[in-house]
């Protein structure tokens, strides 16, 4: 018999982001952390091997929101541009993944 099934819930966890940078134009090492809340969907498929064990495969979606983490740099061309430095980001500030996993479980 194969079971089918939909998963969901609410989800957090610690972020943290770091930037390294000692270029001629400019010398910048920051990080952060954070403590992100979210969701996590997903769906799986088990079934029964035999009548203790049983093999699953799992999909799972998690999102933890948009950092909000910004760099500021400020030496080099930086400062010149404006005295207190210059702000900078990543391209894709969104904190999400994706996991598959197996599962082999003992039913006692």
């Amino acid at each position: 018999m194969l079971l089918a099934y939909v998963h969901g819930g609410i989800t957090g966890g610690q972020v943290s982001y770091s930037f390294d940078s000692n270029t001629p134009a400019t010398f910048a090492s920051t990080g952060g952390t954070d403590f992100a809340v979210g969701y996590q969907v997903g769906a799986g498929l088990e079934t029964k091997v035999s009548e203790n064990i049983s093999l699953g495969f799992e999909y799972g979606y998690t999102n933890l929101g948009e950092g909000d983490f910004n760099t500021r740099l400020t030496s080099g061309l930086f400062v010149v541009a404006n005295p207190d430095g210059t702000d900078a980001r990543g391209s894709d500030r969104s904190m999400d993944f994706h996991t598959i996993k197996g599962t082999l479980k003992f039913h006692f």
